[in-house]
């Protein structure tokens, strides 16, 4: 995440936005009006707050969060199928979670996961990287 700024309220705001994201993610139950009203604010102060801190939409600060999730799930949950983890988290289709996780973190769930498995050193990506 490219922050901005870094006072106290912003890193507040953040870290608000992150925990309610990774709290309702299950399913796809997180969506840009929900993060909205969870934060008491309207889509449009959250789409100008979530791009001045971190240079996000508030769709791909959740599409980020929840490929973070997906990661490790990947590590953790290594008998869980990828295209369950793809579906668990909303995506509607494997191919579409394969192409937003390979442009996250630059190699395919598959390869993610082999990765994690043969090399346990590789580290978890913050947020937005």
């Amino acid at each position: 995440v490219q922050i901005v700024t870094t006072n106290a309220m912003d890193r507040k705001f953040l870290d608000d936005a992150v925990k309610i994201v990774e709290e309702n993610v299950e399913h796809g139950g997180i969506d840009v009006g929900l993060l909205a009203s969870k934060l008491a604010v309207s889509r449009t102060k959250l789409f100008l707050k979530m791009k001045g801190i971190t240079g996000q939409s508030p769709h791909e600060f959740i599409q980020n969060i929840k490929l973070r999730v997906a990661a490790r799930l990947l590590r953790q949950q290594p008998d869980m199928n990828i295209s369950d983890i793809a579906f668990y988290l909303g995506f509607s289709s494997l191919n579409y979670f394969g192409k937003y996780f390979r442009n996250f973190f630059g190699m395919s769930p598959s390869v993610y996961r082999k990765s994690q498995t043969a090399d346990k050193t590789v580290p978890e990506p913050l947020p937005g990287d």
